[in-house]
């Protein structure tokens, strides 16, 4: 049984996050819920980073900071 209703559009990972995942699954073994979990707050993070009209190559520690500062106001934890 899916995690995704049948006919529903798939959302396929960035290609940075796509390597991301296979790295960990491959070279860590990590188990489907981490790289669910892995996935999902990547996705979060690229969905800010376009929000605030900053591209990934330009991402650095202080965008990191304020995205967990979004994470915040939102009600979430990071």
């Amino acid at each position: 049984m899916s995690a995704v209703p049948e006919g529903a559009p798939v959302h396929l990972p960035s290609p940075e996050v796509a390597a991301y995942l296979d790295m960990l699954s491959a070279e860590r073994g990590a188990g489907a819920n981490t790289l669910a979990a892995y996935r999902r707050d990547l996705d979060d993070y690229l969905a800010y980073l376009r929000r605030v009209g900053l591209p990934l190559e330009e991402a650095d520690t202080h965008s990191l900071r304020a995205f967990v500062a979004d994470l915040e106001t939102r009600g979430l934890m990071a």
